[in-house]
């Protein structure tokens, strides 16, 4: 019976540095989630923007060699402009011929996404590609 005596049960204050410790470990939890959130979020956003610019660049790559103009060099790029969710894409490409070897045309495109919210947030991608003439157009002679 003396035993029993003894036992006086749990404090108020253990109690409340129990729950202020719980609070504070939901808290973290609650905390990590809202993070892993936003930055889903923003690889949404990436997605979106490197789409586009895919899709702008895959235009230009699929053109036919007769179509690629060489009036689009590097003093005057040929630019076009998209918007698709509040995303500007502004994509230019520029056409030498005959390089680096006759009958291709060497072609430069530049893709640059800027999106309203934050204008000083741009994404650059850049890519050079060789588009050769028609193969079956092309001749070789062999001397």
């Amino acid at each position: 019976m003396n035993h029993i005596a003894n036992n006086r049960g749990v404090s108020l204050v253990e109690v409340v540095i129990s729950l202020a410790i719980l609070v504070f470990g939901i808290l973290s939890l609650m905390l990590l989630y809202t993070s892993g959130i936003k930055g889903t979020v923003k690889a949404q956003a990436l997605t979106r923007k490197n789409n586009q610019a895919t899709s702008q660049i895959e235009d230009i790559i699929f053109m036919k060699y007769k179509d690629l103009k060489t009036s689009c060099n590097k003093a005057s790029p040929c630019c076009k402009e998209k918007t698709i969710q509040n995303i500007t894409t502004k994509t230019c490409y520029t056409v030498e011929k005959d390089i680096p070897i006759k009958h291709t045309k060497k072609v430069v495109i530049s893709t640059e996404m800027v999106n309203p919210a934050n204008p000083n947030a741009t994404h650059k991608v850049s890519y050079q590609y060789i588009k050769p003439y028609h193969p079956s157009k092309l001749t070789i002679n062999i001397k």
